[in-house]
């Protein structure tokens, strides 16, 4: 199946889970301008991508953090260990991309 498809394909996960916390607890949090639930929580966030964690609060300012998704060089090295086809597979599919980072702690301010 590895070599049929990607590597990446069919190891990797589209979503990265990503532990939010905020400074005092029971805020509600927004994954690109959605309410997700409140904190502290884990949020399921896609891979691919740039996204943005903030804080749902009204006359809060909008302190967030921002996530953006890069390549892993490890799944490049082994489509190409198993060819050309994962490669492709993963590269057109984008599943080689994971986020930068996998924690959001925000502090409430006015």
């Amino acid at each position: 199946m590895v070599v049929l498809s990607g590597c990446a394909t069919v190891l990797h996960s589209r979503t990265t889970d990503v532990w939010v916390e905020t400074h005092p607890g029971g805020v509600p949090v927004l994954v690109d301008g959605v309410v997700v639930g409140q904190s502290p929580l884990y949020v399921e966030v896609p891979n691919q991508g740039t996204h943005t964690i903030s804080l749902g609060l009204a006359g809060q300012r909008r302190a967030g953090c921002t996530f953006d998704s890069s390549v892993r060089i490890g799944w490049i090295v082994l489509d190409i260990v198993t060819g050309v086809w994962p490669l492709l597979v993963d590269a057109l599919t984008g599943r080689w991309t994971t986020l930068d980072e996998d924690v959001c702690v925000l502090t409430v301010t006015r």
